[in-house]
């Protein structure tokens, strides 16, 4: 059997911009709350946050 080499990417740094799509079901819309807490999440974080419509 051949391995398959995992390949990991560099992990991304403070201020870097991270595009936030919403699933199809509208999962943002039936749980705001916990959409909004993570967007908090990722700010506290130092990251920048782009939301892309669907």
């Amino acid at each position: 059997m051949k391995k398959i080499k995992t390949i990991k990417p560099k992990a991304f740094s403070q201020g870097a911009t991270i595009a936030i799509v919403s699933p199809s079901w509208g999962g943002p819309s039936v749980f705001p709350h916990i959409y909004q807490q993570g967007l908090k999440n990722l700010k506290t974080m130092g990251f920048n946050i782009m939301d892309v419509p669907q």
